[in-house]
């Protein structure tokens, strides 16, 4: 089977390719868009079999809400069942609810941890947060580990100030169906190509030729959208190869590495209602924060990021799923491994399409994000868009891979002289 000459070739069906072709389509511009996986979403995937219900081994949550999500409009028009994060957190000793919303101690250390970060952001200090967090009390630890493993997906000792600061922050919503399901919807209809990883991607003054197993294919532009992990990688050849400041971005930009466990038990063994976050007192920031009773259903998100992941990645999975139910075990006083019925977990880390979670800046390099938002390479024939990429706080984020998909396919149309949007 060949491959049809198009405009514009996007390479990569996660949210920013799906958003980029959206985009040039309703501007009347031809475009391919090609896929190495056997499915559109890229990082965001709904397993929608393993634990009988939908449970979302990449990005969950459909962040700030109020502040121009593109994903909170699209779920409002498509009529998805939506589930405003409720931030409830409860903890527990030999079974017991301990602290109810217990926001008096944990939240106090979030906001100190919040505001030191702001302040040495605004000071552009360069090294990394973890000198500015106090590791003293259980809160304090917790506030640590919410700031580094849980959101940035590293340790503490990689976070940039800055890149942390700017990040937006506000009301989330949850996906009951799954945000899989939201980004699924997008690609209806899309003419994407599965299972056709590209192979090299050569510019010049004339267009693009992009080849793949399944052929090779010219376009007058390319819209790369792969994560900065396969880039890393070298999995794609380029020619001309990546100017300075691209290859400076890069190195820059690593991903972390988010983790989520799925454990779906016979019973509720809580008893707290649904919806709320719970884990035992850290004792470091390698800590696992659960997602208990979503939606009423009888299981646990658990999230592990940096570090911690990468460990719990490299167990075989029976040893995971104790290390992950450990602690809740300890919590509820005991045994649940005889109410376990299913797990499943992420590994975006070791996955060839990804090699890691999200882009995280290192220390004192959050300006890489801005390099990936210029032409490539020769003149304006190639742009990169993705979450990395993303403007306005909104890089790490769903809707920062959208935003920078449109972004990339306006300026790619207005370079073709096509229609308005």
């Amino acid at each position: 089977m060949t491959l049809a000459d198009v405009d514009v070739v996007v390479i990569g069906a996660g949210a920013a390719g799906l958003a980029a072709a959206t985009e040039l389509r309703a501007r009347g511009v031809t475009v391919a868009v090609l896929e190495a996986r056997d499915r559109i979403g890229g990082r965001v995937f709904t397993d929608t079999t393993t634990l009988g219900t939908p449970f979302d081994l990449g990005a969950s949550y459909v962040h700030a809400v109020e502040q121009g999500n593109p994903w909170a409009d699209l779920a409002l028009a498509w009529g998805e069942p939506i589930h405003p994060d409720p931030r409830r957190r409860l903890t527990f000793a030999r079974g017991v609810v301990r602290g109810v919303d217990d926001r008096t101690d944990f939240g106090a250390a979030a906001e100190r941890a919040w505001r030191k970060i702001a302040a040495a952001a605004q000071a552009r200090r360069r090294e990394s947060v973890a000198p500015l967090l106090p590791r003293t009390t259980p809160a304090e630890l917790w506030a640590a580990a919410l700031v580094g493993p849980w959101l940035s997906g590293v340790d503490t000792d990689e976070v940039d100030p800055r890149d942390f600061a700017d990040a937006r922050t506000g009301e989330d919503w949850l996906l009951p169906q799954g945000h899989g399901r939201l980004v699924g919807r997008l690609g209806a209809g899309l003419p994407v190509r599965l299972r056709c990883p590209v192979q090299a991607v050569h510019a010049s003054g004339q267009g693009v030729a992009v080849s793949t197993p399944q052929g090779r294919l010219r376009a007058s532009h390319a819209i790369l959208t792969v994560p900065l992990g396969v880039l890393a990688m070298g999995a794609i050849a380029f020619d001309p190869p990546f100017p300075a400041p691209a290859r400076a971005a890069l190195e820059g930009l690593p991903m972390g590495n988010l983790m989520k466990v799925g454990i779906g038990f016979d019973r509720d063994l809580f008893g707290a209602g649904d919806t709320f976050y719970t884990g035992a007192p850290p004792t470091s920031e390698r800590a696992i924060l659960y997602l208990a009773q979503p939606f009423g259903r009888d299981q646990v998100m658990a999230f592990a990021g940096g570090s911690l992941a990468r460990e719990l990645q490299a167990l075989t999975p029976r040893d995971r799923d104790d290390a992950v139910l450990a602690p809740l075990e300890a919590m509820l006083g005991t045994s649940l491994r005889r109410h376990v019925r299913a797990t499943l977990a992420s590994d975006w880390h070791r996955d060839p399409w990804s090699r890691g979670s999200y882009a995280v800046a290192r220390p004192g390099r959050a300006a890489a994000r801005e390099a990936l938002r210029r032409p490539l390479l020769l003149g304006e024939r190639v742009r990169y868009a993705g979450e990395a990429a993303a403007e306005d706080g909104w890089h790490g984020t769903v809707a920062g891979a959208y935003r920078s998909g449109r972004s990339a396919a306006r300026a790619v149309a207005a370079a073709l002289g096509a229609k308005p949007g």
